[in-house]
């Protein structure tokens, strides 16, 4: 509907009357408004932890491997070492001064990778 969120929220059922679901959305200062929704727009809730984007990390390119990371094998191997230590993502970046390899991850998997 217009004026919705785009995305997911943490909300909580207050009610439920008939098809319709009255849930609060949750917010950094409380619940906010109730809204209401029909029940295939809603899931239960994860139990997984979101990721903190500040555990990012990059990673400086030699000159001499630029050519290689870019590669279809070295996009490969990013592919393979993502996967391998649970990065969501593991990437090659030449659009700044310095090439570098970003990983984004929780620290554990930046740790291993």
């Amino acid at each position: 509907a217009d004026g919705s969120e785009a995305g997911w929220a943490l909300g909580t059922v207050s009610k439920v009357k008939g098809e319709f679901y009255f849930v609060a959305i949750h917010t950094d200062k409380g619940k906010g408004p109730e809204r209401i929704h029909e029940k295939e727009h809603l899931r239960p809730v994860c139990d997984a932890q979101p990721i903190d984007l500040s555990s990012t990390s990059s990673k400086t390119i030699p000159d001499e491997m630029v050519g290689w990371a870019t590669s279809l094998d070295g996009r490969e191997c990013f592919r393979f070492l993502q996967a391998k230590a649970g990065l969501l993502m593991c990437y090659p970046d030449t659009n700044g001064s310095l090439p570098k390899v970003q990983l984004v991850g929780n620290a554990e998997a930046i740790r291993v990778a």
